[in-house]
């Protein structure tokens, strides 16, 4: 396993996440907004300490997949609104686990790089712990 340190993404950067080939993405920390004077945040402005906690959406787009990319701005994070008008940026980090991108079974597709996560999908206790979405909701036989 491997664990990225928390890091900051400014206007213009790019949170890449990247694991090997057995391994898998799991977020740990995902945060939008202008946390701290800084590096990403020179000028006070009167908000600082505005944030939004942007896990859940970063875990939905990495969480499970070797290689993931989160550009800033972030037009979903954006739409969180954390600091009204203000440029943000994200402090964020993620662990690699064993694990690996699954492929449709039916079709034999990837999908998308989109893989398994057992620690996040079912560990207990975790606070945002969540269930996989089912490949299929149905399934329709053409003859």
């Amino acid at each position: 396993m491997r664990r990225s340190d928390v890091k900051e993404y400014c206007q213009g950067e790019t949170f890449e996440a990247r694991c090997s080939y057995d391994e898998v993405i799991e977020m740990r920390t995902a945060v939008y907004g202008r946390m701290e004077l800084g590096r990403c945040a020179e000028l006070d402005m009167g908000y600082i300490g505005c944030e939004a906690d942007v896990l859940d959406l970063a875990d939905d787009r990495c969480s499970g997949r070797r290689m993931c990319d989160i550009s800033v701005p972030d037009l979903t994070f954006e739409s969180t609104k954390p600091c009204l008008e203000l440029k943000s940026y994200l402090q964020a980090s993620y662990t690699c686990i064993k694990g690996t991108p699954s492929v449709n079974s039916i079709s034999g597709v990837s999908t998308g790089d989109r893989g398994t996560c057992p620690t996040r999908f079912q560990a207990k206790g975790d606070s945002h712990a969540k269930v996989p979405p089912p490949l299929f909701d149905t399934l329709t036989v053409m003859q």
